[in-house]
């Protein structure tokens, strides 16, 4: 079919949808019963390490990438004096 797009995610679309999923936040939260459980400190110390180790790579990829890109600009530069 000619005007049939599946899976197009269109301005309109992400408008029609954002209230839509709003709302299934906010029922899904109001419905939330309280969970009693128990976290052992071995798993809350786990959790931080992990979150460590995501900060860490961000960090560490961010620095590599910014590099790579500042070495790019100066390579370039040099170029151009020779």
């Amino acid at each position: 079919m000619p005007g049939l797009r599946i899976g197009s995610t269109g301005p309109a679309q992400s408008r029609r949808a954002a209230p839509l999923l709003l709302a299934a936040v906010v029922l899904l939260a109001g419905l939330a019963a309280p969970a009693y459980g128990y976290t052992d400190p071995g798993s809350g110390l786990m959790l931080w390490q992990i979150l460590g180790a995501a900060v860490m790579g961000t960090i560490f990829s961010a620095r590599r990438l910014l590099s790579r890109f500042r070495l790019g600009r100066r390579g370039r530069q040099d170029e151009g004096v020779k």
